[in-house]
């Protein structure tokens, strides 16, 4: 882990400093490198919501610490998203490994249904969904099920 760089940025194909990240030089190397290698897996523009914030608020959130990144996939369904991304970040032989050191979140509701995917360095699983117009917290199964097909 450490923060990216400039020779760093440099090196990252499919984004930029200048995207959502919040501040760019205090996201995690490891977790730019993961979306960045997602990204050419997948053949469809991601779109940075949100990187690095801080959150008083949360003071455990991974935003906090550049270690987590929200977004969401064009040109694919949701679903079709969510299982590729099953696939790439799942254990080896088949995902590119590291699954056990990554927090992925599912959130169908959002207005673009996206993820936020962190290198938390611990797995974890979850989703989110709106209930009487609040946003809660539910298993990864749960907000998988009420994906739309």
């Amino acid at each position: 882990m450490g923060n990216m760089t400039r020779e760093d940025w440099k090196r990252i194909k499919y984004f930029t400093p200048n995207e959502g990240w919040g501040d760019p030089f205090k996201m995690d190397r490891d977790l730019v490198f993961l979306t960045d290698t997602l990204r050419g897996l997948f053949h469809h523009p991601f779109v940075i919501h949100c990187g690095y914030q801080h959150r008083p608020e949360k003071p455990k959130s991974q935003h906090n610490f550049g270690r987590a990144v929200d977004f969401h996939i064009e040109g694919i369904s949701f679903r079709d998203a969510v299982d590729l991304i099953l696939v790439f970040i799942g254990p080896p032989p088949r995902g590119i490994g590291a699954s056990d050191r990554i927090g992925l979140g599912i959130y169908p509701h959002w207005n673009y249904p996206g993820f936020h995917l962190d290198t938390r360095g611990e797995r974890a699983r979850w989703g989110a969904v709106t209930e009487n117009g609040r946003q809660k917290y539910v298993s990864f199964a749960a907000a998988y099920d009420r994906i739309g097909g």
